[in-house]
């Protein structure tokens, strides 16, 4: 099935479809000035809009879902990063005894997990604490001035950071070049079922500060 102006394709249940379309689609929601525009866009500086999505695209990125198994066990889906190559992943994360387990859900091991498996709900991004990608270096020009590693905060502190915060910094340039943004699109897309369906989530989310 198709879904708004965009014809997003989605399932029977409408989960979106994961496939290099969708993403494309995403992209150009995301960059679009005329579904909404100017101060809709939500708070950020000069430049955050010129290639980069609308404000509320770093909450819904930052979120994650939570499903039970098929043993009954909880799943953490989410976007996770891959310091190797700094670009970001659809993963999903078990406990097994004392330790967490993280692989991509595209995986043997991920596919096999999530079979059968019921989608419990959903857990809003944090602004506070640390981000998946930890110990990167961010050039200035990278994200609009805005750097990954300032918003890396320790665990208890006040000040901004978390997921939130790290994808309002990728998410400044999602033009096709930018592979750091592209890959937090396409990890978007392949979350099963995504954090927020693309046709539910409210325009004007968000907080009212500055990213």
């Amino acid at each position: 099935m198709e879904r708004g102006i965009f014809k997003f394709e989605v399932s029977d249940a409408g989960d979106l479809i994961n496939n290099a379309a969708n993403v494309e689609r995403l992209r150009r929601l995301w960059l679009d000035r005329h579904v909404i525009d100017g101060a809709d866009l939500g708070p950020g500086d000069p430049g955050d809009f010129d290639h980069g999505a609308w404000h509320v695209s770093c909450h819904i990125a930052g979120g994650c879902g939570v499903k039970q198994l098929a043993d009954e066990s909880l799943a953490w889906l989410q976007i996770s990063h891959d310091g190797r190559v700094d670009r970001y992943f659809a993963s999903v994360t078990v406990l097994e005894g004392q330790n967490n387990r993280t692989v991509p859900i595209d995986s043997a091991e991920g596919i096999m997990l999530l079979q059968n498996s019921k989608l419990l709900g959903f857990v809003e991004g944090t602004s506070l604490g640390r981000t998946s990608a930890r110990f990167t270096t961010d050039a200035p020009t990278l994200f609009n001035l805005w750097r990954r590693q300032d918003f890396d905060q320790p665990s208890g502190s006040t000040l901004d950071g978390g997921r939130v915060w790290e994808h309002w910094c990728t998410l400044r340039d999602i033009r096709p070049p930018h592979a750091i943004g592209t890959s937090v699109l396409t990890a978007f897309v392949r979350i099963d079922p995504p954090p927020r369906s693309i046709s539910r989530f409210d325009l004007r989310d968000g907080p009212v500060r500055r990213a």
